[in-house]
């Protein structure tokens, strides 16, 4: 369906489309913006909260630290850790926001063999992976030597952990996050964001494994939230 364009002139007297109608989910705000403490406890958790919090600085924290930072009153918290989003919304002062589902975890190999529900083997909220690629290749490939996985990233590791279990790889050993691109790297955990996922890596076969998605964390009174008819998250921030 064409909805612009489609070789028509629009008329410049035509009104401008209104703004997507938006509903408060949190009233707000009271801290000015540049006073604002904002932390996240992954590397994508730190590009959604600066998205969100317009550029404000974003410290990156470990679990315990998020814990810390929630008892200290720290105002904006990304994170998809499940211990610390259970702990969040057990707090009056907190509220607790479920962001979308935007990033998956593959099993990236020679191997299309499908494998089975490990959603557990994760400490996130996480889902099993709803994207499904096909399987062309019945018979058992070769089990890999190891299976590498970005060394900062604790999800990848409980996944590569599971796989080994699963006798799907004789070990899992940790990589730096660049070196995944090193065209020798056989079998790996890949983490990318759902809407540009794909089956086919160069040569090998990608076999979703699970979703994850991160919760907004937000002191009461520090920031407003609002969504959009479309249910996109943002937050109102005072100057």
């Amino acid at each position: 369906m064409c909805v612009l364009g489609c070789g028509h002139t629009v008329s410049p007297s035509l009104p401008a489309s209104p703004p997507a109608a938006v509903s408060v989910v949190l009233a707000g705000p009271a801290v000015a913006a540049d006073s604002l403490r904002v932390a996240a406890t992954d590397s994508f958790g730190v590009d959604l909260a600066s998205h969100l919090a317009a550029g404000a600085e974003v410290s990156v924290v470990t679990d315990r630290r998020a814990l810390d930072f929630i008892d200290g009153g720290g105002d904006v918290l990304v994170t998809d850790r499940a211990s610390v989003i259970r702990y969040a919304s057990s707090r009056a002062d907190y509220a607790t926001i479920a962001l979308p589902w935007d990033r998956q975890y593959a099993f990236v190999s020679v191997s299309q063999l499908p494998i089975e529900n490990v959603v557990d083997a994760v400490h996130a909220d996480a889902r099993p992976a709803a994207e499904r690629c096909p399987v062309t290749v019945i018979e058992r490939t070769l089990t890999p030597a190891r299976v590498l996985y970005p060394a900062s990233d604790s999800i990848a590791r409980s996944l590569a952990e599971r796989l080994v279990g699963l006798n799907l790889a004789q070990r899992a050993a940790p990589i730096g996050r660049d070196a995944l691109s090193d065209t020798t790297v056989s079998a790996y955990i890949v983490a990318r964001p759902i809407d540009s996922a794909s089956c086919d890596i160069g040569a090998l076969h990608a076999v979703p494994l699970v979703d994850t998605r991160s919760h907004l964390i937000v002191r009461r009174g520090a920031v407003g939230v609002v969504a959009d008819t479309t249910g996109r998250i943002r937050l109102e921030i005072a100057p």
